[in-house]
């Protein structure tokens, strides 16, 4: 699984100018290399004291001592003073190592950085129309339909709310606020996506009533059942959260099991109740959604405390969500930590990659909302729909609009 991610990544590194060897030398002013060649770790035998790059995945090969390993072998590493680029850096990450080997055998690390961000225009022209979404390929005839129709979609959105405690009454109230205003625009959201927990207290065989979740998922469907309109125009959505009802702590989750949502399904027939995560189609637009509690969860597992500009740790909560961004698309994938933080099925492993780089990924977290953009890919933490934060993703401008329920309809809920 990890030789994978790590194929994957120096497969899109290979592609990058900085790390691709030209085709006649060039050197910058200083007459240095107008490049960085990566050197494999099998490589690195008798080269004491010479600064090389080097690409691999730190692993805790023994308690407490960590090491760079790739295709080739192993090096043991010291982060001592190490300097770093934008992202999370914990165990298991995928990095380029710059630095020295010294007498004992230890590479002493310098700087460390993550392959950089390929854009999706950059990786579709790679694959050379090889179709990784997942979908059947569709003829130009068709395409060209799809694009047309969202040139048409200029106030189209899809909306997304995480956090939608069906066991607390004001809930329900905020959705019907949310629901009556979008129902009285002139063009409806295409989509709803309801992301979870769908309770505000983990699922579990020894204190859940089970009976009860099904009641509540019913009164959501009584909730919808008063918008004629959107259950007509919209498609409706729903991903479930590491506390649901489901096979544990384990990724990626499969759909909320059918016994909660028979009433929904009954209501919405096209209802789509997907995975976590899960890939949306939005004309020709790839939408990734995960919900997890990534952001703190990732911070806590950091070898080396994330640094803002200026050199000072991190602290703000946007500033932290900018990390955690550019660590999953620099990663491409959603959940880049060790398998005793987070199971992982193996055999499903690639439903977490970011390959190509979508056009929006949404990381769902109990955290404060928030957005970032690099390059061609939007990231958005629509927030908790339980304090009434939640986002609308223009998709005709490729914007994400975050919003909260107005503070009167909270008071009155």
């Amino acid at each position: 699984m990890y030789l994978d991610r790590l194929l994957l990544l120096h497969q899109r590194l290979r592609r990058d100018k900085t790390f691709s060897k030209p085709a006649l030398p060039l050197s910058d002013t200083d007459g240095h290399n107008a490049y960085c060649q990566l050197t494999d770790v099998k490589a690195m035998l008798g080269c004491t004291g010479q600064t090389r790059f080097l690409l691999g995945c730190i692993s805790q090969l023994q308690d407490g001592t960590f090491y760079l390993e790739d295709m080739t072998g192993s090096l043991q590493l010291d982060l001592t003073g190490c300097q770093t680029s934008s992202g999370l850096y914990t165990e298991n990450c995928i990095v380029i190592a710059e630095g020295e080997l010294d007498h004992r055998g230890i590479f002493k690390a310098m700087a460390l950085g993550m392959p950089p961000v390929e854009s999706r225009e950059d990786s579709l022209a790679a694959t050379k129309g090889l179709q990784i979404f997942g979908e059947d390929t569709l003829k130009a005839t068709d395409w060209m339909a799809i694009e047309q129709a969202e040139q048409e979609a200029q106030a189209d959105r899809m909306v997304v709310l995480s956090d939608v405690w069906l066991d607390k009454p004001s809930t329900l109230d905020h959705l019907h606020t949310v629901f009556a205003g979008f129902d009285g625009l002139d063009t409806v959201p295409s989509a709803f996506v309801l992301i979870g927990n769908f309770q505000s207290q983990p699922a579990t065989t020894a204190s859940t009533d089970y009976t009860l979740i099904r009641e509540q998922f019913k009164s959501l469907a009584n909730v919808i059942s008063r918008y004629q309109r959107l259950q007509d125009e919209s498609k409706f959505i729903f991903v479930p959260g590491p506390g649901d009802p489901g096979p544990g702590n384990v990724l990626p989750r499969p759909a909320l099991p059918a016994y909660f949502t028979s009433d929904l399904r009954q209501l919405l027939p096209t209802a789509v109740f997907a995975s976590n995560p899960c890939r949306i189609r939005m004309y020709t637009q790839e939408v990734v959604l995960f919900r997890s509690d990534l952001q703190n969860h990732m911070r806590r597992l950091c070898l080396i405390p994330p640094k803002g500009t200026t050199g000072q740790p991190v602290s703000s909560a946007a500033a932290l969500f900018e990390h955690l961004c550019m660590t999953v698309l620099q990663q491409s994938h959603l959940c880049p930590v060790p398998l005793e933080n987070q199971s992982v099925y193996w055999q499903y492993d690639h439903a977490l990659h970011l390959y190509p780089a979508p056009d929006l990924v949404v990381l769902a977290d109990s955290a404060a909302s928030a957005q970032f953009t690099f390059k061609d890919s939007a990231c958005v933490n629509p927030g908790s729909f339980s304090k009434g934060a939640f986002a609308a993703y223009n998709v005709y401008e490729r914007e994400v609009e975050l919003s909260e329920v107005p503070d009167d309809a909270m008071e009155s809920g």
